[in-house]
């Protein structure tokens, strides 16, 4: 599904604003999704910051939920740039999206795509259709937000790490968790290695950050 979507804010006011719009939307449908503004503040803000300094063209979200990071990925990348979105839940028809949040759907001029695409990421017909939108070593951004028991960020990392260009980033949220659902956690233990620059940005949940190394 291609999606089209008016740019109207820069990234900074936009995560703000977007994410609590978002926050107060999602717990009128759960009353147990809550973004508290300071990871907000803590944790998001210095992550679009570091994003917006690639200046991506491209970013792979794995677990859209309320659709509120998706609207940001489509702010920071540039003119040309796509983002494709994955997760289970269908989109709204018209001009609301993922749990009747509205987004501002319109005709667009800098020529940016945002594709959802619906179904379990660990599918291969998900896969599929993922490849149908980015090759494989073309994107700049995969953030990773979706299953958080082991298996299922795993399988994640490793059916889309292949996406990510040399020298592109990888987002790995959650993993200051350590008890329930710990899969991020251990999977940062695991990975973090790996990787170059590894860092997680600390605020509340843990966003792990790391940059895909050239293959020896």
């Amino acid at each position: 599904i291609l999606i089209k979507i008016a740019r109207k804010d820069n990234v900074m006011k936009m995560t703000m604003e977007r994410m609590l719009q978002i926050d107060r939307s999602a717990l009128s449908h759960d009353n147990t999704y809550h973004i508290l503004v300071q990871d907000i503040q803590n944790e998001m803000v210095p992550l679009c910051r570091e994003i917006e300094a690639m200046n991506p063209s491209s970013i792979i979200e794995i677990g859209v939920a309320y659709g509120a990071t998706l609207r940001i990925w489509y702010e920071i990348i540039k003119s040309g740039g796509k983002v494709v979105g994955i997760d289970t839940s269908p989109l709204k028809p018209g001009p609301d999206i993922v749990y009747g949040v509205r987004w501002d759907i319109d005709d667009v001029t800098d020529g940016k795509k945002v594709y959802y695409v619906q179904g379990y990421s660990t599918k291969p017909q998900t896969i599929e259709k993922v490849k149908g939108h980015i090759n494989l070593g073309e994107t700049d951004v995969l953030f990773i937000d979706a299953g958080h028991s082991y298996e299922e960020v795993k399988d994640d990392y490793v059916n889309y790490f292949p996406f990510l260009r040399v020298g592109g980033m990888l987002v790995l949220c959650d993993t200051n968790i350590d008890n329930g659902p710990a899969g991020p956690y251990k999977l940062w233990a695991e990975i973090e290695n790996t990787l170059d620059n590894p860092h997680i940005i600390h605020g509340g949940c843990g966003t792990a950050v790391g940059y895909k190394k050239a293959a020896k």
